[in-house]
């Protein structure tokens, strides 16, 4: 919202990443014998990149939860495993009916480095985004197998479409599980 000044006609007003786009303004002036005058025009916000920030992972079958960005996950063999990740932007603030007309439209790259037995075995994929809390949800659901115990060193580095980043850091331990023996035919 703005204000006018009744005696300069000076317009004052704050703008945040919810009032990104084009708006038309309709002014309308009246004096003490009833007289009005009514003027238009249009104005835009252009939007100004706000820094990402990546919030802890939360994770399923897996400790701790909520991760912190430079601690341990401990998973274990053949357990289902959930890792939910939020990306946190203003600028996904931006309302969608001022995106479809071309105006600023946030999205991340995740790019991850896995140093381990299965370079493979996590992968984060964009759930949903969250315009109330401005978060993006990414998840990783995976399932470790006896071939992926071990330890691994994970890096996701995000980015936003100004390539501004941040990163998230993270070791993982696979634990192995007993697994009942099996008695073939004889």
């Amino acid at each position: 919202s703005f204000s006018i000044a009744s005696s300069t006609g000076i317009i004052n007003f704050v703008s945040n990443d919810s009032d990104v786009g084009h708006h038309i303004i309709n002014i309308t002036v009246s004096d003490t014998l009833g007289l009005t005058d009514v003027e238009s025009f249009n104005f835009t916000i252009w939007n100004v990149n706000d820094s990402l920030s990546i919030e802890n992972i939360q994770a399923q079958n897996a400790t701790p939860s909520p991760l912190s960005s430079g601690g341990t996950l401990n998973a274990t063999e053949d357990n289902y495993t959930t890792l939910t990740l939020f990306v946190q932007d203003d600028d996904l603030r931006i309302p969608s009916v001022q995106i479809d007309k071309g105006h600023y439209n946030e999205t991340f790259s995740v790019n991850i480095t896995i140093q381990g037995a299965n370079t493979s075995l996590v992968n984060f994929t964009l759930s949903d985004r969250v315009f109330i809390s401005n978060k993006s949800r990414y998840l990783a659901v995976f399932t470790p197998r006896k071939a992926d115990v071990g330890n691994y060193n994970v890096t996701l580095n995000i980015s936003d479409l100004s390539r501004n980043s941040a990163l998230f850091t993270f070791n993982m331990t696979v634990s192995p599980i007993e697994h009942d023996p099996v008695l073939s035919t004889l």
